[in-house]
């Protein structure tokens, strides 16, 4: 491959991305309603820097739209409120930031991309208000079995 060559390809995967990274804003701001409490500049920063460490998680449509979004990441100890950025490879929690879930089908597949791309974890929590400090913790074995379940057709929670 030349380098002319080398160089297009870069120019257009560079592209795309940037193209997708608008489309990402464009979901968040149309479906989560305290994204429009931030500043531009500030929820495009947070996004990115989530998609790049690998924790912006999407479900696509088959016309390639944004169906769902899930941004997790693993920790030690799930973090404060303001703590936006913290994290651990090698923690065994998994805190989920966000999820968005615009179609019924979407929660699946961003269930199984989180597991796919972390693993077994220890526990999974989240915030169910963003301007609160309580986090909800969950084994994550019992949120693996129910998904699951779920994506089974299986009704009875035993």
């Amino acid at each position: 491959m030349t380098f002319a060559q080398t160089f297009r390809a870069n120019v257009r995967a560079r592209v795309v991305a940037w193209a997708r990274g608008v489309q990402i804003n464009q979901f968040v701001l149309a479906h989560w309603p305290p994204a429009k409490e931030w500043k531009r500049r500030t929820l495009e920063a947070w996004l990115r820097w989530h998609f790049h460490h690998g924790f912006l998680s999407l479900a696509l449509n088959d016309n390639n739209s944004i169906a769902g979004l899930v941004i997790a990441r693993p920790v030690m100890v799930p973090p404060s409120r303001h703590d936006w950025y913290t994290f651990d490879d090698e923690g065994p929690c998994l805190f989920v930031d966000l999820v968005i879930s615009a179609q019924p089908h979407a929660l699946k597949g961003l269930g199984f991309a989180i597991l796919q791309r972390f693993g077994m974890r220890e526990k999974v929590a989240w915030r169910p208000d963003i301007k609160s400090d309580a986090v909800r913790i969950y084994p994550a074995r019992a949120i693996r079995r129910n998904l699951l379940r779920y994506v089974l057709g299986q009704t009875r929670y035993e």
